[in-house]
């Protein structure tokens, strides 16, 4: 458990990214910690990647 935390802290990612492929659950905590980075950006970056994510959810 220490090397998985030792990992995800020099990776500066959560272990719920880590996880995702193997934790069903970690979709969740996935999406709110890209919300977040998201909310960081300027407006007009913010933009852009809710446009890219709009096209590819399009079917």
């Amino acid at each position: 458990m220490d090397t998985f935390v030792a990992i995800a802290n020099a990776l500066d990612v959560s272990a719920d990214t880590l996880l995702i492929d193997v934790v069903a659950h970690s979709v969740t905590g996935v999406t709110n910690e890209l919300t977040e980075k998201i909310e960081k950006l300027p407006i007009k970056e913010q933009k852009k990647i809710i446009k890219v994510i709009h096209t590819l959810l399009e079917e």
